[in-house]
């Protein structure tokens, strides 16, 4: 241990040690693909800030396997991440599980991993909810969908969704309403 004097203020990683050029990385650029950016756009409107969503969660972070992280059943979540995770804004619990099918989801071998996914998501009373990529989403179908799979008691709507649900509707071609998307999704602490 150096003395506290010698110590800096705060973490850096600002210089790198010299051994960085045998290293061959380099950044992504961007965490979310342009089909999950749309997605995690429109989950943030569905939600209307009353939960934060978390993108590419490590599963491991979100359940634990009774045999421990060594365990088969750890070693089958450890490398594994979650598409997104919507958490309480008071608390960060774990309110749902959110993975977006591409059409890589078709192929057995996937269809298999997902449905350990739902098995060991189910064991440990955590909400999944699946959707499929689309070019858009219809945010309050999205908020109708998740406030079921969350099952939490339903609330009224917010002054703030029924601004942005009626200047929507004076924008695009009118239907009949459909009263399954007119319920919010539940507030959870």
């Amino acid at each position: 241990m150096t003395d506290k004097k010698d110590r800096p203020r705060f973490a850096t990683n600002a210089k790198p040690t010299g051994n960085h050029a045998a290293l061959k990385y380099q950044s992504r650029g961007v965490l979310l693909s342009p089909g999950e950016l749309r997605f995690y756009r429109a989950l943030r409107e569905a939600t209307e800030d009353r939960y934060l969503v978390m993108g590419k969660v490590r599963l491991a972070d979100l359940i634990e396997a009774e045999e421990g992280f060594h365990s088969a059943a750890g070693r089958k979540i450890s490398q594994r991440h979650a598409d997104f995770v919507l958490v309480t804004k008071r608390g960060l619990r774990i309110a749902a599980v959110i993975e977006l099918d591409d059409k890589t989801h078709l192929e057995p071998e996937q269809q298999a991993r997902d449905a350990y996914l739902a098995d060991a998501l189910h064991a440990a009373g955590v909400p999944l909810v699946r959707f499929p990529i689309y070019k858009r989403y219809d945010t309050a179908l999205l908020r109708t969908i998740l406030g079921r799979a969350i099952r939490a008691p339903q609330l009224a709507p917010t002054e703030k969704s029924r601004h942005r649900e009626s200047a929507r509707a004076s924008t695009r071609p009118r239907r009949s309403p459909r009263p399954e998307t007119a319920s919010p999704l539940p507030m959870r602490s």
